[in-house]
């Protein structure tokens, strides 16, 4: 037998190497899903839970501080966990899926299961899980909703068999939206330049799975119902977000402006008055009088 030497995947030190069967979850992404998610659900909720203690400790804290006029209007303890997830663990571990992926396979349409991705998926539906029961008097109706579809399509795309790719960036580029929508609810966004941030991010994903049904059509039910909740998901966003898209701030008046105009309306006032006042019997003449 002759030995095949394995192709550095990276041109990097530590990644320089690459066991497939180390790599190549398959069947197991299912579990890693599941025990992983797991494991998430409760490092996460321990988190909120941390807040919410130091947040009822003290009661003028900022994080006992209620959000007014955003998107949630919710305390903003219950902003740490998310922003830190959408800023910090899903873009490293989307940008790993794609850069470990086998390049002579697909990855966009295919179903690479290596293990950032049964991470990603796995952060996803433990995130949501705890959210969904630590925050569960803060959240919508609409939002505990989501949160059980979220928790759902990660498991499916676990068993799909193909647009595992194109899932993850999906749900990658959604959350990237959700993160400027909270950032604008927090003050470190211009709340109408998120709410635009957060449509764009919902457009175009929705445009590629547009184009990506038309090219190749999902192979089984799981990728379907990933395809489908993602639609309606993005579709019902975008609604709200314009229903609730704050107004355009209005034009500055220039100096002296409104002074200027308070002059003119009291003088239009005073000649007004001048016109229908009466005038005294004493000062009347008659019209043939002679000036």
């Amino acid at each position: 037998l002759k030995a095949t030497p394995i192709r550095p995947a990276l041109p990097i030190p530590f990644l320089s190497y690459r066991v497939r069967a180390d790599m190549a979850l398959g069947s197991k992404l299912p579990l890693l899903v599941l025990t992983h998610g797991a494991a998430w659900c409760a490092g996460l909720a321990g988190a909120n839970l941390g807040l919410h203690l130091a947040a009822r400790r003290r009661p003028g804290s900022w994080l006992a501080e209620r959000t007014t006029g955003g998107a949630f209007e919710a305390p903003r303890k219950n902003y740490v966990v998310t922003v830190a997830g959408q800023a910090i663990v899903l873009p490293p571990l989307w940008t790993l899926s794609w850069v470990l992926r086998e390049p002579s396979e697909p990855w966009w349409l295919g179903a690479q299961a290596a293990w950032p991705t049964g991470e990603f998926l796995a952060y996803t539906s433990g995130y949501f899980l705890q959210d969904a029961v630590v925050h569960w008097a803060d959240n919508s109706p609409l939002v505990a909703l989501h949160h059980l579809g979220a928790i759902l399509a990660s498991v499916a795309a676990s068993l799909t068999s193909g647009w595992l790719g194109l899932l993850l960036t999906v749900s990658m580029v959604y959350e990237l939206g959700s993160l400027a929508l909270e950032l604008g609810d927090l003050g470190l966004c211009p709340r109408r330049l998120a709410c635009w941030l957060l449509i764009a991010s919902t457009l175009v994903p929705m445009a590629w799975m547009v184009a990506a049904l038309c090219a190749s059509p999902p192979p089984d039910v799981y990728a379907w119902f990933c395809v489908l909740l993602a639609l309606i998901a993005g579709a019902l966003r975008v609604k709200e977000v314009l229903a609730s898209l704050p107004p355009l701030p209005a034009a500055a008046a220039k100096p002296g402006a409104s002074e200027a105009c308070g002059v003119l309306r009291a003088s239009g006032d005073a000649e007004e008055s001048l016109r229908r006042r009466p005038i005294p019997s004493s000062d009347r003449r008659p019209a043939n009088v002679a000036q």
